[in-house]
């Protein structure tokens, strides 16, 4: 019994004991068991901390990235504008320049026409231009004038002497214009000779008279101052010898104005030709190769090339 008493004793010695053993190994277990999780944690934490603060480092790097970028962007921005903005103030400036100087410049010229408009003077009246208008060469008009025209006048001359028909006939005097002026003269002379005025060829010897300034009709020149045309045969041959002698000065003029080099004369005014046988000039051109063979209108060259006529009162002889 007592054996019994003592096996039991030591097993429930030995369960105690084991139970100890168990019990401390539990706690074992279990520090260590909350060492690791403590220590996992730890690593967690540390872990967790690290990727924060990468993650926070990355966040602020990309923040100020972005501060950076829009800060560049508004830069940019900023520096357009003012280059627009200069660039419009500079093209303003620029048109408004271009409008003053227009307007300066439409000023100035319309002041400069207002000038022009009261300075410039006023041109005066062409005189009449002869009514036969020269040809730089002369002698072509003169053909038109042949003596067998006046030959036939010597044979009605007796006709007066007993017809009484030619004193109706003065009526066509109107027709040489230019010869009304000698009528008042007192001719005993003229009462013959109306009898050739039914021939119309001798009309244009009045225009001779003006373009070579032959003698106007009266006692001496062999003409009727009436009727204006020839007494005789001998008296047309004297006037015939007028107008070769006027084609003798009138070329020994040309040849002295050409060895002289040509008269020249400045416009005074500006003329614009009538016709083509006239020349057209401005105020300060100089005309050449003049040839004054009508006191009011003159032969030249304009600055054009162009040879005609124009009134002589236009221009002022260069010395």
């Amino acid at each position: 019994m007592a054996k019994r008493n003592q096996f039991w004793s030591q097993r429930e010695t030995e369960e105690a004991s084991r139970q100890e053993d168990e019990v401390k190994q539990k706690e074992t277990q279990k520090e260590e068991a909350e060492r690791k999780r403590k220590e996992r944690e730890l690593q967690e934490a540390k872990k967790r901390e690290e990727q924060f603060r990468v993650r926070s480092k990355s966040i602020e790097e990309k923040r100020k990235q972005d501060r950076d970028t829009a800060q560049r962007q508004e830069e940019e921005r900023k520096e357009k504008e003012a280059a627009r903005a200069q660039a419009y103030t500079k093209e303003y400036e620029d048109e408004k320049a271009r409008s003053a100087a227009a307007g300066g410049r439409r000023q100035e010229a319309e002041e400069m026409i207002r000038a022009g408009k009261a300075v410039r003077p006023i041109p005066p009246v062409p005189q009449a231009r002869p009514r036969h208008e020269p040809e730089p060469e002369p002698e072509p008009e003169i053909e038109p004038e042949p003596e067998p025209r006046y030959e036939p006048e010597p044979e009605p001359e007796p006709e007066p002497r007993y017809e009484p028909e030619p004193e109706p006939e003065p009526e066509p005097e109107p027709e040489p214009e230019p010869e009304p002026e000698p009528e008042p003269e007192p001719e005993p002379e003229p009462e013959p000779e109306p009898e050739p005025e039914p021939e119309p060829e001798p009309e244009p010897e009045p225009e001779q008279d003006n373009e070579y300034d032959v003698p106007e009709s009266g006692p001496g020149t062999g003409r009727d101052p009436s009727t204006g045309y020839y007494d005789t045969a001998a008296d047309q041959q004297d006037d015939d010898n007028l107008y070769d002698n006027a084609d003798a000065i009138i070329d020994t003029a040309q040849t002295e104005s050409t060895e002289d080099g040509g008269v020249r004369a400045q416009a005074l005014y500006d003329y614009q030709a009538a016709d083509d046988t006239e020349i057209t000039f401005d105020p300060g051109d100089i005309i050449t190769e003049i040839n004054q063979i009508d006191p009011g209108w003159w032969q030249g060259r304009a600055p054009d090339g162009s040879y005609g006529l124009f009134p002589a009162n236009y221009v002022e002889v260069l010395e």
